[in-house]
This record gives C-alpha cells, sequence and structure tokens, in this order.
C-alpha cells in the first residue's frame, strides 16, 4: 500500500508501463490475455490478444459481419475506391492476382488469409488470436501494479496504478488527483482512510458551502464553478480547519468532510465498476500531477 504520494515514482512507472499479459475479456474470444498493443495513425489504440478458448474462425467472421460473398475486381473498386480508402484494402499478392485474372474473391477470403498469416489459426481453422479496440477491452484478473481507467456509471476515467487489493475494493492510486466530488460513482467511502488525500483542501464541496452560508462563515477566496458541484479555493486550506468545522456543526454527517478532499487513492466497489487497461505511450510529464501534501 503507498504510504506517500511519489510523483517522480509515478512518472518512472508510467515510463515502464505495458499492458502485455494482462489477462482481459473482449468481445467474441470472452477470456483472453494481452499480447501487444497496436496504435494506428489515427490515434485508435488496438490490443492484440490471444484467446483462452479458440474460436471458429465462422464465428468470428460471422460475428464481425465479414461477407463470404465472392466479388470481381470491379466490385471491389465499386465497393472500396473513392471511399474514404481510396483503393483496395491490404490483402494477400495471390488473392489480388486471382482478382485480377478475372476470378472472383469475398471478404472472407481476405480476411481468412490475414489471420493465417499473422498466425492467428490453428490446423483446424480456429482463430487463436485477434486484435480489438481498446475501448471494448476490460481487465478481468486485477492485480498490484497494473495501469487502469475506471469505467463505471459516471463514465471512463481516473486513471491510476493498482496499490492495494481488499476483498472487493481496488485502492487505485490517481497519477492526477481528483477531488472528492469529482470522484467515479463507484467509490467505496467505507474505506476512506488518511494517506488517501491530502493534508489540504484544494476545493469544497456544495454542502460545506451551504453550511457556511447556514451559519453565516465567510468562505475564503475562490470560485465557484459552472456546474455549482465545488468551490475552488483560490490558496489551498489545511484540511484540518474543516475537520473542525464538520465536528461543530455536523458531526454526524461523515461525508461533511469528504467534501473537502483531494484524493490520491480512491478505493473503488470492483462490484460497481470495469476496469479498462490503460493504453501505453501515456506521457508522463502530462499525466502525473503533482500537488503539494
Amino acid at each position: 500500500m503507498v504510504k506517500s504520494r511519489d510523483t517522480e515514482a509515478l512518472r518512472e512507472f508510467l515510463k515502464d508501463h505495458t499492458v502485455a499479459g494482462y489477462e482481459v475479456m473482449v468481445p467474441i474470444f470472452g477470456p483472453a490475455v494481452i499480447e501487444r498493443q497496436i496504435s494506428t495513425g489515427g490515434g485508435f489504440v488496438f490490443y492484440r490478444v490471444i484467446a483462452d478458448k479458440p474460436v471458429p474462425f465462422v464465428r468470428l467472421a460471422d460475428e464481425q459481419g465479414v461477407s463470404a460473398e465472392p466479388m470481381t475486381l470491379q466490385q471491389w473498386r465499386e465497393r472500396f475506391v473513392g471511399t474514404s480508402t481510396k483503393s483496395l484494402p491490404p490483402m494477400a499478392v495471390d488473392l489480388r492476382e486471382q482478382l485480377e485474372a478475372g476470378e472472383r474473391v469475398s471478404l472472407r477470403d481476405v480476411f481468412f488469409r490475414e489471420l493465417m498469416d499473422t498466425g492467428c489459426l490453428d490446423i483446424d481453422q480456429n482463430v487463436t488470436c485477434y486484435s480489438f479496440d481498446s475501448r471494448n477491452v476490460r481487465v478481468r484478473a486485477l492485480r498490484k501494479g497494473m495501469a487502469v481507467e475506471v469505467d463505471d456509471d459516471a463514465g471512463v476515467g481516473w486513471a491510476g496504478k493498482v496499490v492495494g487489493l481488499e476483498g472487493k475494493t481496488v485502492l487505485l492510486e490517481q497519477f492526477a488527483p481528483v477531488t472528492f466530488m469529482r470522484t467515479p460513482k463507484s467509490i467505496d467511502f467505507s474505506k476512506i482512510r488518511k494517506g488517501f488525500y491530502s493534508s489540504e483542501a484544494w476545493a469544497l464541496g456544495f454542502g460545506i458551502m451551504d453550511g457556511f452560508e447556514e451559519h453565516g462563515i465567510k468562505p475564503p477566496a475562490g470560485v465557484l464553478d459552472e456546474d455549482e458541484r465545488e468551490y475552488a479555493l483560490r490558496e489551498p486550506m489545511p484540511i484540518a480547519e474543516i475537520e473542525r468545522f464538520c465536528a461543530q456543526y455536523y458531526p454526524d454527517v461523515k461525508h461533511c468532510v469528504y467534501q473537502a478532499m483531494t484524493m490520491f487513492v480512491i478505493p473503488i466497489n470492483s462490484q460497481k465498476a470495469d476496469f479498462l487497461p490503460l493504453p501505453e505511450g501515456r506521457d508522463p510529464e502530462e499525466y502525473v500531477v503533482d500537488l503539494e501534501t
């Protein structure tokens, strides 16, 4: 378990981060293991995975909507040339020669050859590996040291390093600290403890602001966010001041102090969230944010 925030160590961790070996769930295959990451020029990220249990080629082709209808060279041109591809899609040389010789070739023929040439077909024509969009890949076996993002009812984000597993709770150290009001909905409130948040408050939730107003207390200098959920402070203040305020006026409201926390480690209820592998190649200087603690 992390005992103090070391942003330099997080930057070094991110430099060496690889998704290879992550045990995941993917469409069609189900359980699989990531072999490597594939990044495209358009900024899209795919993971080539190895299936725990290979699936028949026909099933993969059907699920991917790959047509088995044979087409002439002219039909291929009508389908692809002039679209965003501007040319025929890549295919094996002998398949291209068959088209040019007047024979018919289907999309499924090209798909089959691609899988065979990349070593993803076994002798029974079962598909053993394939590349999936990173957005459709979920971690199925979390381990300490993994870099992941949270996916729950609040959306996808909160990138961090898994630093602890406590039953169904995942302790996720954030690369960029997040105020309590911006944490995922899957946060496990019961597991928040000292060391998980900054000793200074950088923003105050609307509940604290309402409390200040109710008791005639002037808030420190700051500005209310557009959605009015929290009040960003111009200068951080000791969270101990908020603890005293809450103890005096709202002793039975535990989340009163929560609303002043800037979280370094978020405890996540794994039954209320999925976890995506964090893609490789993130710039540590931009991704890891430092704050005074």
